[in-house]
């Protein structure tokens, strides 16, 4: 009987501590530069870009049939800040935002 009411008792001491942090935890805003996606650019992080909708533009080589070259492509990506006002973009609550497991301010990648 002992170890029924521990039990209980735990439990509803667990529940108690969720429910509290769920109510004081405020909403943090889901900013772009806090997510995984998000790609510095040269001039700073308001121009930076999202690696989840890249924007591909084709290279017509016109010299395919001449030598074999295949066609190329230029991938940029779209700026953040229009990726944040379409929602079936990423849109103003964040959608497709995954939170970065250790913030940089720039890495090398990004340059």
């Amino acid at each position: 009987m002992k170890v029924i009411f521990s039990i209980v008792s735990i439990f509803s001491i667990v529940s108690i501590f969720s429910i509290v942090s769920i109510f004081s935890t405020p909403n943090k805003p889901k900013f772009c530069i806090h997510c995984t996606h998000f790609r510095c650019n040269f001039f700073g992080s308001k121009f930076g870009k999202c690696s989840l909708f890249p924007v591909i533009e084709e290279v017509d080589n016109k010299d395919y049939l001449v030598d074999g070259s295949i066609k190329k492509a230029n991938i940029d990506y779209t700026y953040c800040s229009i990726a944040r006002n379409y929602d079936n973009m990423c849109g103003k609550d964040g959608n497709m935002y995954k939170e970065k497991k250790q913030w940089c301010l720039l890495d090398n990648k990004d340059l």
